[in-house]
């Protein structure tokens, strides 16, 4: 008898991969709707905040999850491409098309 469960090991490595369609998924459905509803300004910051949002959740459960796969991606790797594609959307966004938004925004005095 082997000293590890096959089937355990591939449903185990199956986790990860949905995790990745379902943020791929969330990023471009994030991307659609930002370009279709949003000022152009604003797509891209919107995309990164997603992204953001969305690696410090895939870090917590990949905090809470034991389970730690070599050779197979696991949830600190799908964490990891959410903030370097967060990342990559903030530098590409321009900082000057925002100031409108923030000096449309009420100030508490």
């Amino acid at each position: 008898m082997p000293a590890t469960d096959p089937t355990r090991q591939e449903a185990a490595a199956s986790g990860p991969t949905i995790g990745m369609a379902i943020a791929a998924g969330l990023l471009t459905a994030t991307l659609g709707l930002s370009a279709l509803m949003l000022p152009p300004a604003f797509t891209l910051p919107t995309v990164c905040l997603t992204a953001l949002v969305a690696a410090g959740a895939t870090a917590a459960f990949a905090w809470n999850s034991r389970v730690r796969h070599q050779g197979h991606p696991n949830y600190w790797d799908i964490a990891g491409a959410l903030t370097f594609v967060g990342m990559c959307a903030a530098m590409l966004s321009e900082p000057d098309q925002l100031w409108p938004l923030l000096e449309a925004m009420p100030r508490r005095d």
